[in-house]
C-alpha cells in the first residue's frame, strides 16, 4: 500500500470500529435488560448476566460486522468527501479504479478478521456462555463437549449427542446410579421426543448390570420421567450459526448418516460462508455514497440512509434464510441470494461513476 492507500485504510478502518463500537453497545444493554429477568433464578446473579454478555459479544460483532463495515464506509468516505479529500486523490492522479480497488483492500482485511472472528473465537465463547448462563440457572447442566450435552439428572446422568431442529434429542445415553454411586443400568436410545410432561424414548438397548452379570434388553419404545426440560436443553445447546463451518460440516454429515433433516445446518453452513463476502458486499455498495447524490448531505441523512440499507439488507437475508427452509429452497441459494442483490446494485451505482 502506499501513502494514500493506508490514509484510505485507516479511516475507513476508524469510523468502522467506531460504528461497531456504538452498535454494540446499545445491542449490549438491550442484551443485558432482557437478562434481568432471569437474575435470581438458581444462582445467576448479575454477575453471570454480565460475564454471559461479555461472552457472546463476539457473536454479536460477527452478526453486526457488515452492518458496521457499510456504516463505517459511509462515514470515512464521507468525511473525506466533505473535505474534498477525495477530489484531492482524484486530481493528483489517482483513477476512480484504483480508489474503488484501494476500498476493496480494505474490505478484504474486513472479510479475513470477520471470517477468523467467526470460526476460531466465537464457536468457543459462545459455549462458554451458554455453558456459564446454563451452570448457573441449574447446577443439574454440565458441560457441553464435542462429546455432546452432559446432564446430571439427580442420580442419572444423560449424554445427549445431538440436539434436533424439532427439539427432539438424538443419540442419547442415561446412566444410572444406586445411593452407593454404583452403576446399574445403561440405557442408549435412538430418538426421545417430549411429549405431556415426559420424555418417549425409541430405539432402546438396556443394559442392567449386575454383581456376576450384564442382562441385554431391547424396546422400541418407552417413557422416561425426568426433572430435564426442553428448555434447560435449549439453553445449553449452541445455535448452528455459531459453530464452525468445520463443525457444521461434521455435524451435517453425521445427521445425513442418520437420515436426520440437515437443512438448517446446510442453511447455516452457507450463512457462516456468506458472512464475510456480505462485509465487502457491503462495503461495496457504500462506494457510490460518497460520490453521488448523498456526497453534499450531511452526515445525519448518510448515516440514516445507511441504517435503512443494513437494516434492509439483514431482514431480507432473514427472509429468504426462513423461505427457504420452508419451501426447500437449495441453501446457498438461500444464503448467497441477498448478496448477489446487494453486489448487483452496487455496480449498477457505480457504473455512473466510471
Amino acid at each position: 500500500m502506499n501513502i494514500l492507500e493506508r490514509y484510505l485504510a485507516r479511516v475507513i478502518l476508524l469510523s468502522s470500529a467506531l460504528v461497531l463500537l456504538v452498535i454494540l453497545s446499545l445491542y449490549s444493554f438491550m442484551a443485558l435488560m432482557e437478562e434481568v429477568g432471569d437474575i435470581g433464578k438458581g444462582g445467576y446473579t448479575l454477575y453471570y448476566a454480565i460475564e454471559y454478555i461479555a461472552l457472546t459479544l463476539p457473536r454479536r460483532i460477527y452478526e453486526l460486522f457488515p452492518l458496521a463495515a457499510l456504516l463505517g464506509t459511509m462515514l470515512g468516505l464521507g468525511m473525506l468527501a466533505s473535505h474534498r479529500e477525495l477530489m484531492v486523490m482524484l486530481a493528483s492522479g489517482m483513477s476512480m479504479q484504483r480508489l474503488i480497488a484501494a476500498i476493496m483492500k480494505i474490505a478484504l482485511l474486513m472479510m479475513t478478521c470477520v471470517f477468523l472472528l467467526g470460526e476460531l473465537v466465537t464457536p468457543t465463547t459462545e459455549q462458554m456462555a451458554q455453558n456459564s448462563k446454563a451452570l448457573a440457572l441449574d447446577d443439574e447442566i454440565s458441560l457441553h463437549s464435542k462429546y455432546g450435552v452432559w446432564i446430571r439428572d439427580g442420580l442419572t446422568f444423560v449424554n445427549v449427542r445431538a440436539v434436533l431442529v424439532d427439539g427432539s434429542l438424538s443419540n442419547l445415553t442415561i446412566y444410572s446410579f444406586s445411593e452407593d454411586r454404583r452403576l446399574e443400568v445403561i440405557s442408549i436410545a435412538k430418538r426421545a421426543y417430549f411429549i405431556d410432561d415426559e420424555w418417549i424414548l425409541e430405539g432402546i438397548q438396556q443394559s442392567f448390570i449386575e454383581k456376576d452379570k450384564v442382562i441385554t434388553k431391547e424396546l422400541k419404545k418407552a417413557r422416561w420421567q425426568s426433572l430435564l426440560r426442553p428448555e434447560l436443553i435449549n439453553i445449553v445447546a449452541v445455535s448452528p450459526i455459531n459453530l464452525s463451518i468445520i463443525g457444521l460440516q461434521k455435524y451435517i454429515s453425521y445427521l445425513q448418516k442418520n437420515n436426520l433433516n440437515s437443512e438448517r445446518y446446510e442453511l447455516a453452513f452457507w450463512m457462516k460462508i456468506a458472512t464475510p463476502l456480505s462485509t465487502a458486499a457491503m462495503v461495496l455498495l457504500a462506494i457510490p455514497f460518497a460520490f453521488g447524490r448523498l456526497r453534499s448531505v450531511g452526515m445525519g441523512t448518510r448515516m440514516v440512509v445507511g441504517v435503512l440499507i443494513g437494516i434492509s439488507f439483514f431482514m431480507f437475508n432473514q427472509i429468504i434464510a426462513n423461505l427457504g427452509l420452508l419451501y426447500h429452497i437449495p441453501p446457498i441459494i438461500s444464503a448467497g441470494l441477498p448478496i448477489l442483490l446487494a453486489l448487483g446494485a452496487a455496480f449498477l451505482l457505480l457504473r455512473r461513476l466510471l
